[in-house]
């Protein structure tokens, strides 16, 4: 984000790990502000994931533990819950898959033990930072250190599925079973047991587990000197549950909006920049990155939000070393969604030689009758260092 990429394609372009845990253990607070609304949810995790996972499994795992945390507000069928959450993710991601796996080693009546090994042997990733003393010698035996690196969440959370399903209204026996079996333990026994306090409330909790830790909150933060000044941080639990319950009462009129998958996750290679007049969206393909003298291709997307038909102006502003094809300036057609599919025109940008980290430049959008100037910023990396071209 720091180069000038914008989600999503800060968290996909050379991320190993956008396929990792960190984004579904976010996944709860967007439940807790929309509860009862899995489409809602689905929605807030997946503008959060994008950040730093992109279009990866690691969005689609916040996705669907939002939605099913959202859910379990008003149902306590865990399947159900379970059923709800796939809804809102491809349905054959990995994530999806995964889950699939858990259900299935818990009709099947597997135990924690055998349950872990097929989950592992179907989808893990690599061991710890490749360390394999960071593996016990039974799992080197089995061949789990070997897989795809940062391939972290459709495992974790097939485990924290199978630790609900197996320890079911039991917390000792739930929280315990899913930490047992490993991998990204913290990630696992939080969500897990987000899920079952959700559905159980703090009374199914017993008191041996509460009272080590208590009720005050205890975090660390990047920035937590200014953060403190005003007590701008809950004090106690119960102080972030009223601010987290003022926020979803604020959000209570919001549609509860159920988008089929393709709609949901729409544009993950690219950009969506909304104004008054227009949705844009741009699309740069495999990576947003520019090389010596390779053609670089972007798909602009141009969608009407009312009734009538509106006539776009295209007008491209490059640094001296790109070239555009067809044209730097166009004229393109927007019909409404009601009259026809949204307009689409794709532009090659070349660069000889290219010299600078980061190119820049602007896609300025105007429609005659309307005041409004739409500017889009495209943000291209110096792709030569990835393909060892200097």
């Amino acid at each position: 984000m720091r180069s000038g990429l914008l989600p999503p394609l800060s968290g996909t372009y050379q991320n190993a790990y956008r396929r990792s845990c960190g984004a579904f253990i976010r996944s709860e607070i967007w439940a807790c502000i929309a509860p009862g609304q899995s489409g809602l949810a689905a929605q807030y995790a997946l503008q959060d994931a994008i950040r730093d996972h992109g279009h990866g499994e690691g969005t689609y795992g916040e996705a669907f533990c939002a939605a099913l945390e959202a859910a379990a507000f008003i149902n306590s069928d865990l399947r159900e819950l379970i059923e709800i959450g796939l809804s809102y993710i491809p349905a054959e991601c990995g994530i999806a898959r995964a889950v699939r796996c858990a259900v299935d080693c818990i009709d099947k009546k597997l135990d924690w033990r055998a349950a872990r090994d097929v989950i592992l042997e179907q989808h893990r990733g690599s061991t710890c930072l490749g360390d394999l003393k960071r593996t016990s010698l039974e799992d080197q035996a089995k061949g789990f250190p070997i897989g795809v690196q940062g391939y972290d969440a459709p495992s974790n959370i097939a485990i924290l599925v199978y630790g609900l399903l197996y320890g079911g209204d039991d917390f000792d026996r739930m929280i315990c079973t899913t930490v047992n079996m490993g991998e990204d333990t913290d990630c696992t026994a939080a969500t897990a047991g987000a899920i079952f306090g959700i559905i159980h409330g703090i009374s199914a909790i017993p008191e041996r587990w509460i009272k080590p830790i208590g009720h005050s909150i205890k975090t660390a933060c990047l920035n937590l000197g200014e953060l403190a000044l005003g007590q701008q941080l809950p004090q106690t639990i119960e102080e972030l549950s009223e601010r987290t319950e003022r926020m979803m009462q604020h959000l209570a009129s919001r549609p509860n909006s159920h988008r089929d998958t393709g709609e949901l996750y729409r544009g993950l290679t690219g950009n969506t920049f909304r104004f008054p007049f227009l949705t844009v969206d741009v699309d740069y393909g495999d990576d947003p990155g520019l090389r010596n003298g390779e053609p670089k291709t972007l798909r602009i997307t141009l969608r009407e939000p009312y009734k009538v038909q509106s006539n776009v102006s295209l007008h491209w502003y490059l640094p001296a070393e790109l070239t555009i094809q067809p044209a730097d300036t166009c004229l393109v057609q927007c019909l409404p969604a009601v009259l026809g599919p949204p307009a689409i025109v794709e532009f090659t940008l070349l660069a000889d030689r290219v010299d600078r980290a980061i190119v820049r430049a602007v896609l300025e959008l105007t429609v005659e009758g309307r005041p409004t100037v739409m500017t889009v910023p495209i943000t291209l990396l110096n792709g030569n260092a990835r393909t060892g071209v200097s």
